[in-house]
């Protein structure tokens, strides 16, 4: 986070020491792409920095109110409430007809605690905007905030205690519903909502009675018995849920909402057996078609119950919910089958159609385009994207349409920045086109800068909270970026808005799970990034305490992940005592399952400075609670010996850190073992690429030092020496820009090899640099 702010900091000095080298006494700069980088400093924390740039933005655009408005925010989020006032007051003292300054303004008061205040700005406020629902919303918190009694309207203090419920705070809500029902007594709405908050928190028997005291009074309220039921079913009392599905049928005969609950309930007593699913689905089919959906829905219901991989009973369902209407229900159940069933063609033709009946001809222009993707120039698929586009506006919608395939196109072949500017051609003239808005915060997100992205569905996200697509992309892009909290909080989110959507759920669950059991360090060789390419160069030297030349290192590595794993091939060099060598490796991370992969290392080098052939293979685990072990061999084939050293290790993710330890045994001569070993620390900072590491190994190490005795390179003697070492390294990645940068910096004590049992010392300091591709 230091580092961070450090170079915001830096950033900064070094703009505006340029635009004072100039001369220049006003902003030169792009206000909306600044006012953007002033927003995102201050969402992130660092008030400070953001205030300088919208300081610097107004001595050229003293009358841009956004950048006057976010100001005057800042110092509200920091708590100098006085301060905020002093600017918002500047503001609406010349700009009275902006409704987002007056929100802001009364928000502040809200936070310094001044409902009073509050009240008489959003009297003010009303008065340029009559009966806005955001307004009114904020006068009536701030009247029930001074005195909830003085709410004399029953429905808004119902209103707020609903809000209250829904947000959580329950016990609140209910001490809300209390003042409300003193006054009125028979105000339904309230008196049911008491019961469901009672239910919500599982007070099953509570809600009952609070239910059957409504019920004794007002049989004809449909709503209040729908609640009951659920009560029942969230108590798992299916007998109690029938019957009173029964009685609210009396005083609403053939209801479809009360049939199904009736229906339900009697599912989940007695679940009828289904021994042939075709012939089944058959009849549920006649039966759909003949207009008898609910009993067709119970069918399916039966046949999925024994086979839940029944792909046609699925998408039969889903439709008889869009057959009747129900287009949202239908929606969630053609989500969930193309989350598993993306290559069923009927799935997602049902799909499409289902957005057509629902007039929803953008979401059926999407449905169709991605349909297109895996079923390529299928005429039924055209002939409904196409009839979405004429539904729209016939040819100037359609030519916008193909202008977003082309983007998007260009945007899946790896074009991203030509696909940007295609989406910005478009955005000029349809602003609110939210799919173009969509795919660029994703072209972002694919190449790896998340923050970018995370702005840009922040700002779709605030108009259009709806989308469900953008709400999906933008957990994503959490992911990708391994912020599992924000992706949790996203979710969230998303949940009040998509109230148990099984898409959001998952993405939930998943949050939780990264969150609770992150991945072993190793396991995450193997990765998920959209860059499947890197080359890595490094560099290396040792300086000694005895009269020796320093020694030089070099590699240069290419490695590309592919759906098996990783490979790694790559060219080592050295240059010790004044002899150069260079060594050809390939390492090979093959990928079994989730929790089960291996290393696969093979070395060649005619040098004397190095190993003729080297070889390795072992195999890793995951282990529960956040372990992992393994078991390996490597070979070495020296001019003079043949080695083989048995291998090992044990790792554990706690938190932010990665501890592992590795043991060698090398076999000798007489039947005996010399033993080693390596314990290896790091912390993750930020993410993956981003840690501060230690490394400490007593015995053998491929890469400790080598000496000549009588003019011979003993490069074999190294496994017998007695010796320490002890490396420091530090891996970053800059903002904006996944590619990591290493220092590390190493001591090593060693047994000299023509001198036993006295040492020297030598220091390492090295570096590499990752780009990927």
């Amino acid at each position: 986070m230091y580092l961070k702010q450090f170079l915001h900091i830096l950033l900064f000095s070094l703009f505006f020491l340029a635009v004072n080298a100039q001369g220049v006494d006003v902003y030169k700069g792009n206000p909306d792409a600044s006012f953007l980088a002033a927003r995102e400093l201050a969402f992130s924390g660092e008030n400070e920095i953001a205030r300088d740039t919208l300081v610097l933005i107004l001595t050229e655009y003293p009358d841009y109110i956004d950048v006057h408005n976010l100001l005057a925010k800042t110092y509200s989020w920091e708590g100098n409430y006085n301060v905020a006032r002093g600017q918002f007051n500047k503001i609406l003292s010349k700009e009275r007809n902006t409704k987002e300054v007056w929100i802001s303004a009364i928000k502040n008061e809200f936070y310094a605690g001044n409902y009073g205040i509050a009240l008489g700005l959003s009297n003010k406020a009303l008065i340029h905007f009559k009966d806005d629902e955001d307004l009114l919303a904020l006068k009536n918190k701030a009247t029930f905030k001074i005195n909830p009694r003085d709410v004399e309207d029953p429905q808004t203090s119902f209103l707020i205690a609903e809000e209250l419920a829904l947000s959580g705070k329950r016990e609140v809500a209910r001490d809300t519903l209390a003042l409300l029902l003193k006054d009125y007594p028979n105000h339904v709405e309230g008196k049911s909502l008491l019961a469901k908050t009672h239910s919500w928190d599982g007070d099953y028997d509570v809600a009952r009675s609070e239910f059957n005291e409504i019920l004794t009074k007002d049989h004809n309220s449909k709503e209040v018995w729908i609640s009951a039921i659920e009560n029942e079913f969230s108590a798992g009392n299916y007998e109690i849920a029938l019957g009173l599905a029964n009685k609210a049928l009396l005083f609403a005969k053939k209801d479809r909402d009360l049939l199904k609950l009736k229906n339900k309930a009697q599912y989940l007593i007695d679940p009828p057996k289904v021994e042939d699913p075709d012939g089944s689905f058959e009849t549920a089919r006649q039966l759909a078609f003949s207009g008898k959906r609910e009993i067709a829905r119970d069918t399916l219901e039966v046949i999925i119950s024994r086979y839940p991989s029944y792909v046609d009973a699925h998408n039969l369902k889903a439709k008889t919910f869009s057959w009747d209407g129900d287009y949202d229900i239908a929606r969630e159940e053609f989500n969930k089958i193309l989350l598993r069933e993306q290559e069923n063609k009927e799935v997602w033709v049902g799909a499409i159609n289902n957005e057509l009946f629902a007039e929803n001809y953008n979401t059926a222009i999407g449905l169709s385009n991605k349909a297109l993707l895996i079923f390529k120039d299928d005429k039924e698929l055209l002939k409904l994207n196409h009839k979405a586009l004429l539904n729209l506006d016939p040819p100037e919608i359609v030519n916008l349409e193909s202008k977003f395939l082309i983007a998007q196109n260009l945007a899946f072949e790896g074009k991203r920045d030509v696909a940007r500017d295609t989406l910005d051609l478009i955005l000029t003239k349809y602003p609110d086109y939210i799919d173009a808005q969509n795919l660029k915060a994703k072209t972002y997100s694919w190449d790896g800068d998340y923050d970018t992205a995370r702005a840009l569905y922040n700002r779709i996200l605030s108009k259009h909270h709806e989308n469900r697509e953008v709400w999906v992309s933008a957990i994503n892009n959490e992911f990708y970026a391994e912020n599992y909290a924000t992706a949790l909080g996203l979710s969230n989110k998303a949940l009040l808005y998509f109230k148990d959507n099984y898409n959001f759920l998952k993405l939930k669950e998943k949050a939780i799970d990264a969150i609770e059991n992150p991945k072993i360090e190793q396991q995450l060789i193997v990765e998920n990034d959209t860059l499947k390419n890197g080359i890595e160069v490094t560099a290396a030297m040792d300086i000694f305490d005895v009269e020796y030349d320093p020694m030089y290192y070099g590699s240069l590595a290419y490695s590309r992940t592919t759906k098996y794993g990783k490979i790694i091939p790559k060219i080592n060099y050295s240059n010790r005592f004044n002899t150069n060598g260079v060594q050809f490796e390939v390492d090979a991370y093959p990928q079994f399952s989730d929790k089960v992969y291996a290393y696969l290392n093979y070395g060649y080098s005619n040098s004397s400075i190095y190993p003729k052939h080297r070889a390795g293979a072992e195999v890793y685990t995951g282990l529960p609670k956040n372990m992992e072990a393994s078991l390996g061999v490597r070979f070495l084939d020296f001019i003079t010996n043949k080695v083989t050293i048995y291998t090992g290790s044990y790792g554990l993710y706690t938190g932010n850190y990665y501890l592992l330890l590795r043991g060698y045994v090398t076999p000798s001569e007489n039947n005996t073992f010399n033993l080693s070993g390596n314990l290896m620390a790091r912390k993750y900072l930020k993410d993956r690429y981003n840690y501060l590491g230690l490394n400490f190994t007593y015995g053998y190490s491929s890469d400790l030092k080598q000496f000549i005795s009588d003019n011979v390179l003993l490069a074999e003697t190294i496994l017998y020496l007695e010796s320490q070492q002890l490396n420091l390294e530090y891996q970053f990645t800059t903002k904006g820009n996944s590619n990591p940068y290493r220092a590390f910096l190493g001591v090593t004590r060693q047994e000299l090899s023509f001198d036993a049992n006295n040492f020297f010392y030598a220091a390492t300091l090295g570096f590499s640099y990752q780009f990927k591709f």
